[in-house]
């Protein structure tokens, strides 16, 4: 018989994107909740714009995040690199000017900082 080293390596690593994708998913519920909240006000504390479409993809993101997280390390991890790739995809379109989409430099450098850690944890 047999045995692949490779395997027998791995088995011995804890996954913990389950647990920190969960983390992420509340962070980004957090995000979207207090964009609700603030949209009265245009800005939340800081420098930072409130846009409807903005709230809604960080509520949904973070929704994701959380449920999948729940389901197990797999899916977490799945959905933690497609999330990622997302607000790495809308920081860049911030960068290249599109104000809809990230209204300021707070905004992009948000997405932009979440999306390198998100796919971090799901490429891990």
């Amino acid at each position: 018989m047999v045995t692949d080293i490779r395997r027998a390596a791995v088995q011995g690593v804890r996954d913990n994107s389950g647990p920190v994708t969960f983390a992420f998913g509340l962070v980004l519920v957090g995000i979207g909740i207090a964009g609700f909240l603030a949209v009265g006000r245009a800005e939340l504390p800081g420098r930072f714009e409130v846009t409807m479409p903005f709230s809604v993809l960080h509520l949904g993101l973070g929704a994701a995040l959380v449920s999948t997280a729940i389901l197990g390390p797999r899916p977490a991890r799945v959905t933690a690199t497609w999330a990622g790739l997302t607000l790495l995809a809308l920081g860049l379109a911030g960068l290249a000017g599109v104000t809809r989409v990230a209204p300021n430099g707070a905004d992009i450098a948000l997405c932009l900082v979440l999306g390198i850690a998100l796919t971090a944890v799901g490429r891990r």
